[in-house]
């Protein structure tokens, strides 16, 4: 899982750094359509905030006392929410509500995706979670 989330980071850098590029090397009509499918679905979701999400869930995972682990996980996804509003807004600059609403949705199902503290519910499945993962990943860059 570590392992996919650097390759998450490598290629969503190595996407908006070529968008970057294009965005300031050409002006022709061209150049509009820098913004495609790939770095469209890339900038919306929040690798650093996931990563996070991750690293301290596995951490909060050798704490003994069941309720406490519990209460820990749902701290950290709160806090993951209001973390990736913060960091796209104030660290990226992204100023759309669409975008900012979009990648805190993508936040949310990538966490039920994971588990998180949604596999202490009685109603979680994770085969339903990958399938609305994957939906999600798929029409967030249509619904822009």
């Amino acid at each position: 899982m570590n392992r996919f989330l650097s390759r998450s980071i490598y290629y969503r850098n190595k996407i908006h750094n070529q968008t970057d590029l294009v965005g300031e090397s050409t002006s022709d009509s061209s150049s509009q359509g820098f913004d495609n499918y790939s770095s469209r679905l890339i900038k919306y979701i929040p690798a650093e905030v996931i990563t996070l999400q991750i690293t301290i869930n596995a951490i909060a995972s050798s704490i003994a006392d069941i309720l406490a682990r519990e209460i820990v996980g749902w701290c950290v996804f709160i806090v993951g929410i209001v973390g990736t509003y913060l960091y796209l807004y104030k660290i990226q600059k992204v100023r759309q509500n669409k975008q900012l609403a979009l990648s805190v949705g993508a936040y949310i199902v990538w966490v039920i995706a994971i588990g998180g503290p949604f596999q202490t519910l009685g109603w979680y499945n994770s085969q339903i979670a990958a399938i609305i993962l994957c939906c999600y990943t798929f029409l967030i860059p249509v619904i822009e």
